[in-house]
């Protein structure tokens, strides 16, 4: 009973704030995350792609991240949920143990798929490497480094 009138006061909340650009929140993003990194910024990007394109509602949006919980490559959920506004706490996030730098994003009837092209190796590089690449995908066109469906 409890539960289904909570389900029901979440269904009707709206966002009380509009989305981040990525670009405007660069080092806010990377501070949430500890650091930056370049999956924490194509989570970010993939997230800021689904809202220009099925719109902002952080109540109704739903995403299931493929990357599973091992960074690198999980960094991207943080991004995800940063931009979006859906989270793990809110429950409309899911999270699947594939490995995959790709996100499926959901909002009503619609669906975004979106994959990384290329997976980044980033295995040895400095602090100030990897924060140099992350950087590039910030401006970087989204067409040059994801697969959209």
């Amino acid at each position: 009973m409890v539960y289904c009138l909570i389900l029901k006061l979440v269904k009707n909340m709206k966002a009380e704030y509009s989305p981040f650009k990525v670009v405007e929140v660069v080092e806010i993003l990377a501070r949430f995350h500890t650091h930056l990194g370049p999956y924490l910024i194509v989570g970010a990007r993939m997230a800021e792609t689904a809202i220009n394109r099925l719109g902002f509602d952080p109540f109704i949006m739903k995403v299931v991240a493929h990357t599973g919980i091992n960074p690198p490559i999980s960094c991207m959920i943080d991004g995800i949920q940063f931009i979006s506004g859906c989270t793990l706490g809110k429950g409309n996030i899911t999270v699947i143990d594939k490995g995959k730098p790709e996100a499926v994003f959901t909002m009503n009837n619609e669906t975004l798929k979106m994959r990384l092209k290329v997976p980044l190796d980033l295995k040895g590089l400095k602090p100030e490497a990897v924060r140099k690449i992350a950087l590039t995908f910030v401006t970087k066109p989204i067409e040059d480094f994801l697969e959209i469906e």
